[in-house]
């Protein structure tokens, strides 16, 4: 079981950062909880606004083909969305922090996708080399270019 990293607690929900995914857990009106785990790799975009005065912030988790709100009823729409923690300012501080570490777990799984995709054309380039299908001159062009040297 992975272990929480970073928790923030806002009026509509806790949200948990753990090794490679975040969990939402949200209680309806009738105290019920419910929870909803997200893989980090599968998030393609967080929308974030801070707490004010008079309006309370969100985080609010996109993925691949997911929608993002516009419009006046954006606001009534977060408070029920499964993918939406909203809290207030003096929460805010915690969610910032939070957010923060998202987005660095985001960066390094979007790295690691980057650095295992390169590493498995330099193996097809070197089969290729190696078949005599390419030149060694050809390989090392292409090498320089996966590895953006």
């Amino acid at each position: 079981m992975e272990q929480v990293v970073i928790r923030a607690e806002g009026f509509t929900g806790i949200v948990e950062l753990l090794e490679t995914k975040i969990k939402i857990i949200k209680s309806n009106q009738f105290g019920k909880k419910s929870s909803k785990e997200i893989l980090i790799k599968d998030i393609s975009a967080i929308q974030f606004a801070t707490a004010g005065k008079f309006l309370y912030g969100y985080i609010r988790f996109i993925f691949k083909g997911g929608d993002t709100l516009h419009g006046p009823r954006k606001y009534k729409t977060l408070k029920t969305d499964e993918n939406t923690v909203c809290f207030g300012l003096r929460q805010s501080s915690a969610f910032e922090k939070l957010k923060d570490a998202i987005d660095r777990k985001m960066a390094l799984t979007t790295e690691g996708v980057a650095k295992t995709s390169n590493l498995d054309d330099l193996e097809k380039l070197a089969g290729l080399r190696d078949k005599g299908v390419i030149t060694e001159e050809e390989f090392e062009a292409k090498k320089k270019q996966l590895l953006g040297l």
